[in-house]
């Protein structure tokens, strides 16, 4: 279980990150960046991403040329894919994390924050309410199942690879 809490809270300060940050990220995305089986991303998670990766090395971001950026954010973009890709093959699956999960998941944070008026003042700086965050996290976490069901990282090229093969992927190019 520490293992999933370490992920609730990697998550959760990602996001965060990501919140505080995203008024600086690029605009210019349309609408709907991909979609993936009729299941469309938007261009403000795009940019909520590619704002995160930013953050994380800014300083080489401001030193990448247009073309650099250009490549970084298709980077970003083939992971987001990746990842509605894997979600919907665990939903396929019957993948799912119950509610006491992820109950047990929030409780832990709430006593991190010291009480849920705090958890959720924090999840509001970045704009995020606390029915979000189970949602985020209830994801992550059928991700994570469906990852430890599969093949060893030697196979797991090919098993992404055909994962995407079969779905209906269509995608915008910065």
């Amino acid at each position: 279980m520490v293992s999933r809490s370490v992920w609730a809270r990697g998550g959760l300060a990602a996001v965060l990150f990501m919140a505080a940050i995203l008024a600086a990220a690029p605009d210019g995305y349309p609408e709907v960046v991909a979609s993936i089986n009729g299941r469309d991303i938007s261009g403000a998670a795009l940019a909520r991403r590619v704002a995160q990766s930013r953050s994380m090395d800014s300083e080489r971001f401001g030193r990448m040329t247009a073309e650099e950026r250009r490549q970084a954010t298709r980077r970003v973009l083939r992971a987001m894919v990746l990842e509605e890709v894997e979600y919907q093959e665990a939903v396929r699956r019957g993948l799912t994390v119950d509610d006491a999960e992820i109950e047990e998941l929030l409780d832990r944070e709430i006593k991190r924050y010291g009480s849920r008026a705090a958890f959720a003042q924090t999840l509001a700086t970045g704009e995020i309410t606390i029915d979000e965050w189970k949602r985020d996290t209830r994801r992550r976490l059928v991700i994570a199942k469906l990852e430890r069901a599969e093949p060893g990282s030697h196979q797991r090229a090919a098993w992404l690879r055909s994962l995407t093969g079969a779905a209906r992927i269509t995608l915008w190019s910065p």
